[in-house]
């Protein structure tokens, strides 16, 4: 079947007998066409099935109805951290109700400063969702301040006014599955999750520590282990910690990690070394991403309420396209989803 040629603004014109320029003003919505002609440029574009090119609208009116995404991974492997795809899920379909569209970037994190810098003095959307990033949040303040481009960051809490956040409560989950842990028995309890410098991990780090010491536990700092946050980091972290433990002759009954991909990577090196979940092992993981419920056992973790998540995310970036709103730091709920990888130690 021959591919439909795609309807030009010169063909509406024609259409319509008028000129170009006139159509673009009708399309733009611009005063100076009178209605008689606004209603035969309009019929014309209905009987034409005429579709404006989104760009070129852009052009003429600075203002492109786009709201970019803009992922800052670790090698690309962050575009397939389930996170990272609740978050795009649930934004896309909230963003349904408004006039704007998603475009997606994925950049690495080495070179997050050239893209920002090349991408925000020539901005080719109305708006930002910046994501995984590793700058300092100071790093965004010019453009926000001095281009009053709409900067909104994702999961990272406390940057400086101008900009304005939305974050699950990454110290308030960690601390609640922590807590979980020492409810059903647990002492020895270790963290794999250690991001330095970077704010959602460091929340999570220290909701751990807390909930820790807040019971009087013991936190050992050679059982923080460091993470990238991916499967495979799950997996040599807990390598790593295992080697350890046997050698100092002592081991924790638990491990927090610090997402759910890291959990996963717990449980294969855990299976490798032949170690059952939960029996000699308790687990939880933090995000709640798709299909846990369908391991063997099922991963306790914290639940993040990604559809608030996206809704307030839609809600506070359409605001500051708008001007509509003040800087401010939003926080998503979260909650203990209790299923069968952390197990009640007997009482001793």
């Amino acid at each position: 079947m021959e591919e439909l040629a795609k309807i030009t603004i010169k063909e509406v014109s024609i259409r319509a007998g008028v000129s170009i320029s006139a159509v673009s003003m009708v399309i733009n919505q611009k005063k100076g066409i009178g209605e008689e002609t606004r209603q035969r440029v309009l019929k014309a574009i209905e009987d034409l099935n005429y579709t404006p090119n989104r760009f070129a609208q852009g052009l003429i009116t600075n203002k492109t109805n786009m709201i970019n995404v803009v992922i800052a991974a670790n090698e690309y492997n962050d575009l397939i951290n389930p996170f990272f795809i609740e978050i795009i899920n649930q934004v896309s379909f909230h963003l349904q109700a408004t006039p704007y569209k998603l475009l997606l970037n994925v950049i690495r994190q080495k070179d997050e400063e050239a893209y920002y810098r090349s991408e925000l003095e020539q901005p080719s959307a109305d708006g930002y969702l910046i994501c995984g990033s590793r700058l300092e949040s100071d790093f965004f303040v010019p453009y926000m301040r001095e281009q009053e481009l709409p900067l909104l960051i994702i999961n990272r809490q406390l940057v400086p006014e101008p900009l304005s956040s939305v974050s699950p409560d990454n110290f308030k989950g960690s601390y609640l599955i922590t807590r979980h842990l020492i409810d059903l028995g647990h002492k020895d309890i270790a963290f794999i999750g250690k991001m330095n410098k970077v704010n959602a991990p460091e929340l999570r780090e220290q909701g751990y520590c807390y909930a820790m010491k807040e019971s009087g536990l013991t936190v050992r700092e050679e059982w923080i282990m460091a993470s990238s946050y991916d499967q495979k980091s799950g997996y040599d972290g807990f390598l790593q910690l295992w080697k350890r433990c046997l050698a100092e002759g002592k081991c924790p009954s638990a491990v927090v990690a610090g997402n759910d991909s890291t959990a996963l990577g717990v449980i294969e090196a855990a299976r490798e070394l032949g170690l059952r979940i939960p029996e000699d092992l308790s687990l939880t993981g933090f995000d709640g991403i798709p299909n846990l419920h369908l391991l063997d056992p099922p991963l306790t973790t914290i639940q993040i309420d990604f559809k608030d998540m996206g809704l307030k995310i839609v809600e506070k970036i359409t605001k500051m396209l708008n001007g509509l709103t003040q800087p401010e730091q939003i926080l998503v709920g979260v909650q203990v989803k209790e299923r069968r990888s952390a197990l009640l130690l007997p009482q001793s």
